[in-house]
């Protein structure tokens, strides 16, 4: 094969290979970096608008054990993210949008790298093909763009994963402290999920190796360091708000997620054909091929192994999370470097399939033609912007343009020219396609559908002019609100109503805040007691701002 590197026994980075290897994750970290943060978005949307208002609130009030808001403090989580998130806001003296996915975008990165160095004891081409079919799945490169908690369980998984198989191969045992520190570092940003996810992953590779001798070492390792989390946890808990405290943290990170909204077993296993395209079905396909006798026989051992130990990486997160009645097709990040490095296998050796012969061939036609409907999504986007409520603010979108039409005009002449590993070139363009689409189309029309900024400064100017309290009519706590909140960035703890009384016995100056819906409800005797000054949206709900009508 091509570009394959011998597996070294002693140390890498004395040597040839192993300096391209080092040089090679430099690389790669660096460009997963301006990736994951270049054109920031303007304001923040979803989950993000949740973290931001935990920043905020940490900036104005100091680090705590859990993040809060206006609300109190928040059982779902540790303050771990969001202290990581405080820390460059507190340099730049406000939360930006950079500020807060800049630690995400960090650790996705380091993803990227540790997904290239598990192929990369191998092949180093292996290793790029796995960097860029992440990239190239779209649930990653958008959990890589914002504020996601999952990213930092999947950087944990994939590191322990990466020091376990790489002392398995080097015929040693990895220290158990580095283990027992890492599996730390999962419950500090998530939980025992945070936890539990990289424990499952490394026991599993024990278990395919038959090393039973270092799982009971792990495995009892893990026990304590969950015991001792948790206590500390509790702990922290009880710090934070009592008894009553703890009972909604229990609820929420443990139990809560075991039997939260029901969805059937099966649902991760079908769901990531589409939410997690390209990798997922592609590595479906190797997975399936390696389980063949007949082709096992004839390949590369050590590559068998590293095949089968990420198989069961993957099945260890599918079977694992699909117990449990909550499930988001976020909570299964974790698993995506082992879907990478399985689905990039097909460019790496011949698999004797004509399925796959033919997956291969298809992808990399699409891979060519992905600058070209690139373009064309772009700038039918571009004409179709006025449409849209806000219309779409033409920057981005042109400059995805115009990237998008010199990688098409450059790809056409690197086309016409012989280059060692073409094929990889072919799927680093593609990469670089969707990301670009991502950043100037995808993140802009989502804005435009789900941004709230707009509505919430008229509304500030306007409170600014005619000071007033923040008060929600029959909207929230934590829903729409958190959005409104997060850019309107104050100190203030808006108050919330949902009956007509409490609407009347509200500050006569207060400005009220309701989706449009609601207030049309309202009879038309009391509809008179007010006017609506401002109108907008909330994400896709369509609100207003409106005040008594007998302010003097």
């Amino acid at each position: 094969m091509p570009d394959r590197i011998e597996l070294m026994a002693v140390d890498p980075a004395h040597s040839v290979a192993g300096r391209r290897v080092a040089v090679d994750s430099i690389l790669i970290f660096c460009l997963g970096l301006l990736a994951f943060t270049v054109a920031p978005s303007a304001e923040f949307i979803g989950l993000e608008a949740r973290f931001a208002l935990f920043a905020q609130t940490m900036l104005r009030e100091g680090p705590s054990f859990f993040p809060r808001t206006y609300l109190g403090a928040y059982p779902d989580y540790p303050a771990t993210a969001t202290f990581l998130i405080y820390l460059p806001s507190r340099l730049w003296g406000q939360v930006t949008p950079l500020c807060a996915f800049l630690p995400t975008a960090i650790a996705s990165s380091f993803i990227l790298l540790i997904t290239y160095r598990i192929a990369a004891i191998h092949s180093r081409l292996w290793g790029w093909y796995a960097v860029l079919l992440a990239l190239l799945t779209q649930q990653f490169l958008a959990a890589s763009r914002g504020i996601s908690p999952d990213q930092y369980t999947s950087l944990v998984t994939a590191l322990c994963f990466f020091w376990t198989y790489s002392a398995v191969l080097g015929g040693k045992n990895c220290p158990q402290w580095r283990l027992a520190a890492g599996l730390a570092a999962g419950f500090a940003f998530r939980g025992p999920i945070g936890l539990i996810i990289p424990a499952a992953v490394v026991c599993s590779v024990y278990v395919a190796q038959g090393d039973y001798r270092n799982l009971l070492r792990l495995s009892s390792a893990a026990l304590v360091v969950l015991a001792a989390c948790c206590g500390l946890l509790v702990l922290a808990a009880y710090h934070e708000g009592g008894t009553t405290f703890v009972q909604q943290v229990i609820k929420m990170q443990a139990l809560g997620r075991l039997v939260g909204k029901a969805r059937g077993p099966a649902f991760y296993w079908v769901n990531s054909f589409a939410s997690y395209a390209v990798v997922y079905p592609l590595a479906v396909l190797v997975a399936a091929k390696c389980a063949s006798q007949t082709w096992t026989r004839t390949r590369d051992p050590n590559e068998l192994r590293l095949i089968r130990s990420v198989t069961i990486w993957a099945i260890v997160i599918l079977l694992g999370l699909s117990i449990p009645g909550e499930k988001r097709t976020r909570y299964i990040l974790p698993a995506v470097p082992a879907f990478a490095l399985l689905a990039s296998y097909i460019f790496v050796d011949a698999l004797p399939s004509r399925a796959i012969s033919w997956t291969r061939v298809a992808l990399l036609r699409l891979c060519d033609w992905l600058p070209g409907i690139g373009l064309a999504v772009s700038l039918g986007a571009f004409a179709l912007r006025s449409r849209f409520s806000p219309p779409f603010y033409p920057a981005r979108l042109m400059t995805a343009v115009t990237v998008l039409a010199l990688s098409a005009i450059a790809w056409t002449l690197l086309r016409t020219t012989r280059r060692v590993h073409a094929n990889v070139w072919r799927v680093a363009v593609a990469a670089g396609t969707l990301v670009v689409v991502h950043v100037g189309v995808v993140e802009t029309v989502t804005l435009s559908l789900e941004g709230a900024a707009a509505f919430v400064q008229e509304v500030a100017v306007r409170n600014a002019k005619a000071p007033g309290p923040i008060v929600f009519w029959r909207i929230g706590p934590d829903q729409e609100d958190i959005r409104f909140m997060v850019n309107y960035d104050t100190a203030e703890a808006p108050k919330f109503v949902s009956t007509v009384d409490d609407l009347f016995n509200c500050d006569r100056h207060a400005w009220l805040i309701a989706e449009e819906e609601s207030l049309a409800q309202l009879a038309p005797d009391v509809a008179r007691r007010f006017e609506v000054c401002v109108r907008g949206r909330i994400g896709h709900k369509d609100c207003v701002a409106f005040r008594f009508t007998d302010l003097h």
